[in-house]
């Protein structure tokens, strides 16, 4: 079958590291300091409204979460609303860093229902490229994370790196035994939206009128 990445584990991702983001900023973190965040927090950000994009192309949009990704999802609103009492109280920095702290873990705990499905399955049931990038942002992240020796972008660059490298290891064992036919997919599949995207464009702004 067809490499389907999962539109509800981008859109945790997405929303966990972008508070984190914001959070962060607001406890006093310098971007540069913590450059992993901010990229990751881009990166997932633009892979999730792509994969938006590809499936509402495709007619396939839709999101379906587990019973885990709903508490993570509701955990986060929960965060949210904890956060904007601080500020109103007076406290913000308080509801700042708990957020903070509170997205890292569930970042952690996100990554291990995909894990145990790929383990289960035994294929890279989700992109190996998408993955890929995101380990090498968090390798060059983790640079200025070091210097900078503050303990929330180390925190952060070693969550990073052990979440994604662990389930990208994993995707590309068990790629590898099946030949590579995931990524050769992949690969196709790019190609095709590539050509979708541009035809998108050439209907709504015809070269030459």
């Amino acid at each position: 079958g067809k490499v389907k990445p999962i539109l509800a584990t981008w859109l945790i991702g997405a929303v966990t590291l972008d508070l984190s983001s914001g959070a962060y900023l607001a406890t006093g973190g310098r971007v540069l300091d913590n450059i992993a965040l901010f990229a990751g927090a881009i990166e997932i950000s633009a892979i999730f409204g792509t994969l938006v994009v590809r499936l509402w192309l495709k007619g396939e949009l839709k999101v379906a979460l587990d019973p885990l990704q709903r508490k993570i999802l509701s955990a986060a609103g929960v965060m949210i609303l904890v956060w904007g009492v601080s500020i109103m109280l007076g406290v913000g920095l308080y509801g700042a860093e708990a957020t903070f702290w509170t997205m890292q873990s569930l970042m952690f705990i996100a990554y291990v229902p995909s894990v145990a499905k790929a383990w289960r399955l035994q294929k890279a049931f989700d992109s190996i490229g998408n993955w890929s990038c995101i380990f090498a942002a968090c390798i060059v992240g983790f640079v200025p994370a070091i210097a900078s020796g503050n303990p929330r972008a180390l925190f952060n660059s070693w969550r990073g790196l052990l979440s994604a490298g662990i389930l990208l290891a994993i995707l590309l064992f068990f790629d590898k035994k099946r030949g590579w036919r995931g990524w050769k997919r992949e690969v196709v599949s790019h190609r095709v939206f590539l050509r979708q995207v541009n035809r998108w464009f050439l209907r709504r702004w015809p070269v030459g009128v």
